[in-house]
């Protein structure tokens, strides 16, 4: 979805505003009475009059997060940022859009786009544990030890009792070889959680399965491109 920002002048243009304006404070109206196909509809009228006003994107994009279109909501706040700089003082909020849909790519394994989204929630909630806990779990998850520590850490910083924080920072240590730093990690991880070993256990093979995963990708990606070189060689 493209963002248009059109510059319009005139006699029109205090018209388009003014009907802008009625249409957006209609689709707030609707928005917070949880009729959001309507108040869609009046934000998309807002924007017919007036393609840069920046509260239509930003509220559209509330429309289409409660319903749960989030690539739709993202696509309009970043259009609402770029149309009126104010409104990112005030949309802290749209952080949780990120990282949910992040997290959704953290699960097929997306890691770059992850991440992606994943910087951005923490651009938005620098102060917000779980932002640096989900990054560092797809940094992980990429074999980025280094990074992935330095996000459990800034995690645990934030939120000193988040238990699978200590319990995935404790893998990375694996990982790097730092048994003695990993065992510390998993016996305080034991410690906050109070779950039985099972658990972890199980959670340690997701991840380690996920972490093999994407090793197993990168090869063949790998193989992928190397046989392109080679056929591009031989036909040269």
């Amino acid at each position: 979805m493209l963002c248009v920002a059109t510059l319009i002048v005139g006699p029109s243009y205090a018209q388009n505003t003014k009907s802008a304006d009625k249409y957006v404070k209609l689709g707030v109206w609707r928005l917070v009475r949880g009729d959001y196909d309507n108040a869609i509809a009046d934000f998309n009228k807002a924007l017919a009059s007036k393609p840069n006003f920046g509260l239509a994107y930003f509220y559209r994009g509330k429309a289409r997060q409660a319903k749960g279109d989030l690539d739709g909501a993202i696509d309009d706040y970043e259009c609402a940022f770029r149309t009126d700089v104010r409104i990112v003082k005030v949309a802290a909020g749209v952080a949780e859009v990120y990282r949910t849909r992040g997290m959704l790519r953290l699960e097929e394994l997306n890691l770059d786009q992850a991440i992606s989204d994943f910087d951005k929630a923490i651009s938005f909630k620098p102060d917000q544990a779980e932002n640096y806990f989900q990054r560092g779990t797809a940094r992980l998850i990429d074999g980025d030890f280094n990074a992935a520590i330095s996000d459990f850490d800034r995690c645990i910083q934030l939120h000193s009792k988040y238990a699978k924080a200590y319990l995935s920072r404790g893998v990375a240590h694996l990982h790097q070889g730092n048994k003695r730093e990993a065992r510390r990690d998993f016996y305080k991880c034991l410690e906050l959680k109070h779950e039985a070993d099972l658990m972890l256990q199980m959670y340690i093979l997701e991840l380690e399965t996920k972490i093999k995963e994407r090793r197993t990708r990168r090869s063949s990606q790998g193989d992928r491109i190397a046989l392109g070189s080679a056929n591009n060689r031989d036909l040269s």
